[in-house]
Formats: C-alpha cells, sequence, structure tokens
C-alpha cells in the first residue's frame, strides 16, 4: 500500500476518529515498509513540508480537534515537530501521559518487557473516579500477549484476578480507547541539541510474523535513545 493510498483511507475510514490516531496509522504503515525492506533506519519517502501540508488538511477536512499544546516539543512522522497540530493554549491538558511503575511478571523493563508476555501495572486515578477507599492503589494493568498473527498484542486487564496482588485496583472508567501507546525518547539534532521524540506503538504490535523483528524493534530503539514507553490517557 502506497502513502497516497493510506492518507485516501485515512480521509474517510470510521476506525480513525483524531488526529493521534491518524499519527499512529501513518508511522505503523511507514515502519512496517522500512522493515519489511530490511532498512537499516526509520525514514519518510515522503517530503517534510508535504507530509505536514497533507495531515493538518487531513486535520481540517475530518474536522478533528487539534493536539494538547504540550505535543508541541515532540517530534513525530519522520523527524518534524507536531507544533502544527497542536493548540496554542497552554490550559488544555486533555491527554496525561503515564509510564509503568513495574512489569508484575518480568525482571525486564520498557521494550524488553516485550520480548515475553508480560503484565506491566500502572498507577492512575481517573478525574471521574470520586472518594475510593478499596486496597491498594487506584490503576490498570496492561498485559502484552505474545500472538501467531503478531509479535505482540496489548490487552487492558480488567478481571478481578488480573488484580490479586492487591498492589493496585481497577475502575471501570478506565477504557482502552481512549489510550495511546507511545515510544517516547530523546534524539541529538544538528546542532547537538536534544530533542524529544515519540513513536506509537499499536494496540496489535506489528502484523507480520517475523522471528527477528522484535530484536530488530528492541536493536532500534536502544540505539536511537528510546529508553521507555508508556500510555497517552485522555481524560
Amino acid at each position: 500500500m502506497s502513502f497516497d493510498e493510506v492518507y485516501q483511507w485515512l480521509l474517510i475510514s470510521d476506525e480513525i476518529d483524531s488526529i493521534i490516531l491518524a499519527i499512529e496509522a501513518i508511522s505503523t504503515w511507514n515502519w512496517y515498509r522500512c522493515f519489511k525492506k530490511s532498512a537499516t533506519t526509520v525514514k519518510f519517502d515522503v517530503d517534510l513540508e508535504v507530509l505536514q501540508g497533507m495531515m493538518e488538511g487531513l486535520r481540517s477536512i475530518r474536522g478533528w480537534c487539534k493536539l494538547p499544546h504540550s505535543f508541541s516539543s515532540y517530534h513525530c512522522l519522520g523527524g518534524g515537530s507536531l507544533s502544527y497540530l497542536c493548540s496554542s493554549s497552554r490550559e488544555e491538558t486533555t491527554y496525561l501521559y503515564l509510564t509503568p511503575e513495574l512489569s508484575l511478571t518480568s525482571e525486564k523493563q520498557g521494550m524488553e518487557a516485550l520480548r515475553s508476555s508480560t503484565k506491566l501495572m500502572f498507577r492512575f486515578k481517573h478525574p471521574a473516579v470520586g472518594s475510593c477507599n478499596l486496597p491498594g492503589q487506584c490503576g490498570f494493568i496492561l498485559e502484552t500477549v505474545r500472538s501467531s498473527l503478531s509479535l505482540w498484542k496489548l490487552r487492558l486487564c480488567t478481571k478481578e484476578d488480573d488484580y490479586a496482588s492487591g498492589r493496585i485496583h481497577f475502575h471501570n472508567e478506565i477504557r482502552a480507547e481512549n489510550m495511546h501507546v507511545f515510544v517516547r525518547g530523546v534524539q541529538v539534532g544538528l546542532t547537538t541539541s536534544i530533542i524529544p521524540v515519540l513513536y506509537p506503538l499499536t494496540w496489535l504490535g506489528f502484523l507480520w510474523n517475523e522471528k527477528e523483528t522484535l530484536e530488530k524493534l528492541i536493536n532500534w530503539t536502544r540505539s536511537s535513545s528510546f529508553r521507555s514507553f508508556g500510555v497517552f490517557y485522555k481524560v
């Protein structure tokens, strides 16, 4: 599938209903394209200015809200700043960035945890939750599940058994559709400046089944100063 075909799909897809989901879709398409070509770097063939113009056009045509101002410091989609897709208001805090406290089933942390099935614990009290007297702290667990259809997929744990440790407990206000999973890190700019960057991970992992692909992903994130992944939660 070409970039133009992906873009035309984004213009009409009922599955993509926000600019952040469009970013995830395009990034995943490009990652898949580069890895199938055995590329050593993940680059866009589309000119950056053209890409930014098309993304702003897509947002305008679909009537999507802009990203919060807090996203403006990040670079994504071929290395360009996301500021052109962000609100100028500093008062908007519609997304909170949450990182896992620890892995409940593995000593590995961050991207290394994706080598095998593991459960990642997040401490988070949803704003809609009032006074809470339940044991432990409010939060949720994401489970990375190895799959024959993809390298891994993510599952929001909602059953009582998933929280048997008592460290955290789950409230039904937490919804998977409000989560966007990203790798966050830094890269060095042309003037040795440190640039914060984002790379989206989809809930279904990467949709091919090559034994060495996860190793490629972990090595690439390690060499590119990507140190952790977390969740942007829409509140």
